[in-house]
């Protein structure tokens, strides 16, 4: 899926978000007895009315535009190495802000090279959340100005001579770096990002199987900058041991683990290749969906925000996960 379909996508999943969110706030709405939370409450709705409104709008112009004929994108060339710094920041100019970014890494000097992760890390993190539907064009828009501005001014840092340095490929297209080798079984994480507090909860809980050298564990949290998030999650999907589904509304919602790790993962589990378990944290209805038939944890399906004492969760969710290493 390119331009066009995949900003609908997009789209399509941020309006659900913000239909859903909206939804909530109308049952607070009802419910509320104080005029000030009701004013308050009666703002955000109006608010998420009008960024409704703006979404739908913006899809109607997208799908009139794929009805009036398809568009023939535009021919994607190869950006020549930069042999000057001129020629960097023209490659900048130019949009090819991923290529610059791989260039830096070997430009810049090993006591320049800490504020380069970071900003890598910060557009690995734009294109996983353009892709994945939860950051709107606009918004996206500022933040790869930000970028392109940052890596402008990083381009100042950059030592004469350095470039005689360059490699003659394309940084995108280097070979791959080998991929360590880990001991025990290696688990792939498949959970939506609001969800990502309980993902951590089950990482510290997962330790002691970790420091035993029982299990790998995988999330996109290891995404290295100037990786491509969308390749790294099927290879590691591809690859997985066991898949663990952290089930909720919000999981159920996104529409790329729908498309692509849930159906990924019942491929794997039917073909017996891996073992996919659901592990239920917050309250959702999953029935029909393609895991149902599977034996989840905690226990007859308890979501782990139910409990009490989430630790005693958390510790029934791992004996249970170490059953089947």
């Amino acid at each position: 899926m390119h331009g066009i379909d995949k900003e609908i996508e997009g789209l399509k999943t941020k309006l659900n978000l913000l239909i859903d969110k909206k939804n909530r706030l109308d049952l607070a709405l009802v419910d509320a007895y104080d005029e000030e939370k009701k004013f308050a409450l009666k703002r955000q709705v109006e608010g998420l009315e009008n960024e409704i409104k703006a979404v739908r709008e913006r899809i109607k112009d997208l799908e009139q535009q794929i009805q009036a004929g398809p568009v023939t994108p535009p021919k994607a060339t190869t950006p020549q190495t930069p042999q000057n710094k001129d020629a960097l920041l023209a490659l900048i100019s130019d949009g090819h802000l991923k290529e610059a970014l791989g260039y830096l890494s070997t430009l810049l000097p090993a006591r320049e090279r800490n504020d380069l992760v970071l900003l890598q890390s910060r557009f690995n993190g734009l294109e996983r959340n353009i892709n994945s539907g939860i950051m709107l064009q606009a918004d996206a828009g500022v933040e790869r100005a930000r970028i392109t501005a940052a890596t402008l001014a990083m381009c100042d840092r950059v030592e004469d001579g350095a470039f005689a340095a360059l490699p003659k490929t394309n940084p995108t297209s280097m070979d791959s770096p080998k991929v360590a080798t880990h001991s025990g079984k290696k688990i792939f994480f498949s959970y939506s990002q609001y969800d990502r507090p309980y993902l951590d909860q089950l990482l510290r809980h997962m330790a002691g199987l970790r420091r035993q050298g029982k299990i790998a564990p995988w999330n996109d949290q290891d995404i290295l900058p100037g990786e491509e998030w969308d390749d790294a999650i099927k290879n590691e999907l591809a690859t997985a041991d066991i898949i663990l589904l952290l089930i909720s509304s919000d999981f159920l919602a996104t529409d790329y683990i729908w498309k692509v790790e849930i159906a990924t993962a019942m491929e794997r589990h039917e073909r017996k290749e891996a073992r996919v378990i659901p592990v239920f944290i917050r309250n959702c209805d999953w029935s029909g969906m393609p895991f149902s038939k599977l034996n989840g944890l905690p226990s007859k399906a308890k979501p782990v925000s139910s409990y009490a004492d989430r630790d005693e969760a958390w510790v029934e969710v791992v004996k249970g996960i170490e059953r089947v290493l």
